[in-house]
């Protein structure tokens, strides 16, 4: 997903006022609304949804050969709402990041693509979860099949 033009000239940027926000979506199917948190101290709305602000760290993975990637989310336990979501749960929940800027909450900068919980460990202050793309490797490459309806100029 290309950033808009305002996100990109505040990256390219010497200095610059725009402050950036990730928003962490944790969903799963017994979940009747996903929970959301925003980086930050106070809540964001964002495209019609409330992010309650918690600190969370998102630990990207490097961008080797080896392997299937994986990210290290950890969230602050604050208001024991996670992990009394996580009990709850018989599979592992989804989550994705987003990138926005407080300027343009509605506009989302950047996306990781969805990642499944691989583990998930929790103590009284902490929540820490493995989070993989279980789908990657399941999708078709390449994107489209050459067939004549759909490209009939390759016959």
């Amino acid at each position: 997903m290309p950033l808009s033009a305002t996100g990109k000239a505040a990256v390219f940027a010497q200095e610059t006022g725009e402050a950036f926000f990730k928003l962490l979506t944790i969903d799963h199917d017994l979940l009747a609304t996903p929970l959301r948190f925003v980086d930050r101290e106070i809540g964001l709305v964002s495209a019609g949804n409330t992010y309650i602000g918690s600190a969370f760290e998102i630990d990207l993975p490097d961008d080797g050969p080896d392997g299937l990637p994986t990210v290290q989310l950890g969230i602050d336990n604050v208001d024991r709402q996670i992990v009394d979501t996580l009990r709850t749960l018989q599979a592992p929940f989804t989550a994705r990041l987003d990138v926005v800027r407080e300027a343009d909450p509605d506009t989302i900068e950047a996306s990781t693509p969805v990642m499944t919980a691989l583990k998930a460990d929790y103590d009284v202050l902490r929540v820490t979860a493995n989070l993989g793309f279980e789908g990657l490797l399941n999708e078709p490459f390449p994107g489209d099949s050459f067939t004549p309806a759909s490209h009939p100029g390759l016959f």
